[in-house]
């Protein structure tokens, strides 16, 4: 992607134009300096099978293997700075500014399930294993991501990461239309490719991470290849009930734990300059419970109703929070205490409903109402909790759809 297909083109402005001078101005205008050309490959191969072994046990079992190719190019216009005029200059390979790499990330998972129907319960029993290489080198010292030689230059390979987690589901029934179920769940998430890979400038034999090298500057996050997958434990129980052979009603409660949420963390050089680099910081929680009548569609009509009453907090929402915080003047204290997330809608209503004669007309209306979500009120109106993130809820939200169709013969 780029502004202007030349690169030397008399139409790209100083990076600094427009420059702020205070906090209380801004710049006038310019242009998207960066020039980059990315491309993704995924090679994927992927085996599924179910058998019911016996009148109890349907067995399943599967594995996939993903070799991705990330082939990325990137690079910033700077002034030359040989005079007072604006002179475009890209930065050579290995230094800032400049990001260059191909890099061969590889997953495995393989799993294995078995669904026991007994006369009484049924049961959902599974293990899967995730497997994750993301197949690079990181410097040693990671005061040195420019990896001068005055320093420690030693490079490894980056760790690999892999998890076994259980499943296990269980549903009996409480009378002849009613069935309790409860259910627990592991679950393993890489971050995203950005997260791990971004800032590198490499070549087969080097792996820098370059960063500005004036002191005191805080400009600049970059990639961490080691950071841990996202680990989510899940706990479901709920009620399915129903009331005639047309009425049922649902009620379910969740909670959810997530670890290893992407953080960042600051990192002062040798050099006394400074640079963000993620790391598995945050954590968050969900929990909520879920309310639901539905009516089966007969006599030309059927309709659902369902209410969520939902919890989401956690110390962060976004992974650059930290980052963030550091860069004010001064520096802000990042959160400590559990908040809510940017997703955290406290309370949503969703109904839909159909009336129609099947093969000839029907009129479809589904429907949405959301409370507000949080968000981050500042200013100098502000009198109370201007320091906590989040400390504002913003209107709630109303969809609905209407669609109809009518069968011509």
């Amino acid at each position: 992607g780029y502004v202007f297909e030349d690169p030397y083109d008399p139409r790209y402005l100083d990076t600094f134009n427009g420059q702020a001078q205070s906090n209380y101005t801004f710049r006038s205008g310019g242009y998207e300096n960066d020039r980059y050309l990315r491309s993704t490959t995924s090679r994927i191969v992927k085996f599924d099978i179910n058998s019911q072994i016996s009148k109890i046990h349907k067995i399943g079992a599967g594995m996939s293997f993903s070799q991705h190719e990330l082939d990325n190019y990137g690079n910033s216009i700077s002034d030359q700075e040989t005079g007072t005029d604006f002179e475009i200059f890209y930065p050579q390979r290995y230094s800032f500014g400049r990001e260059e790499f191909v890099k061969k990330p590889i997953e495995f998972s393989a799993y294995l399930q078995d669904k026991m129907e007994y006369d009484n319960f049924i049961v959902n029993a599974g293990i899967r294993y995730d497997y994750f290489n993301p197949n690079t080198k990181v410097p040693v010292d990671k005061r040195n991501p420019n990896l001068l030689p005055l320093f420690n230059t030693d490079q490894r390979d980056a760790v690999t990461q892999s998890q076994v987690s259980p499943r296990l589901g269980v549903a009996f029934p409480i009378s002849s239309t009613g069935v309790i179920h409860v259910s627990y769940g592991l679950f393993f998430q890489i971050p995203n490719f950005e997260q791990l890979y971004s800032g590198i400038s490499d070549s087969s034999d080097i792996t820098k991470f370059p960063v500005p090298q004036e002191s005191g500057s805080l400009n600049t996050i970059r990639g961490n290849p080691e950071l841990k997958a996202q680990r989510t434990a899940t706990y479901e129980i709920g009620l399915n009930q129903g009331l005639t052979t047309q009425l049922a009603v649902e009620f379910t409660a969740y909670y959810r734990d997530i670890r290893n949420l992407t953080g960042t963390e600051i990192i002062r050089t040798y050099e006394e300059a400074q640079y963000g680099r993620f790391i598995n910081r945050d954590y968050g929680n969900v929990r909520g419970v879920i309310l639901a009548f539905e009516k089966r569609f007969a006599d030309h009509w059927g309709a659902r109703l369902d209410y969520t009453y939902q919890i989401a907090e956690g110390n962060a929402s976004d992974p650059r929070s930290v980052f963030f915080d550091n860069q004010s003047q001064p520096p802000r204290e990042s959160e400590k205490q559990l908040i809510p997330l940017d997703w955290d809608q406290r309370s949503t209503f969703n109904f839909s409903l159909n009336t129609g004669t099947p093969g000839d007309w029907n009129i479809g209306m589904t429907g949405r109402i959301g409370s507000g979500t949080p968000y981050t009120a500042s200013g100098r109106f502000v009198l109370a909790n201007i320091n906590i993130r989040n400390n504002r809820i913003k209107p709630s939200s109303i969809l609905f759809d209407v669609r109809m169709d009518k069968t011509l013969k």
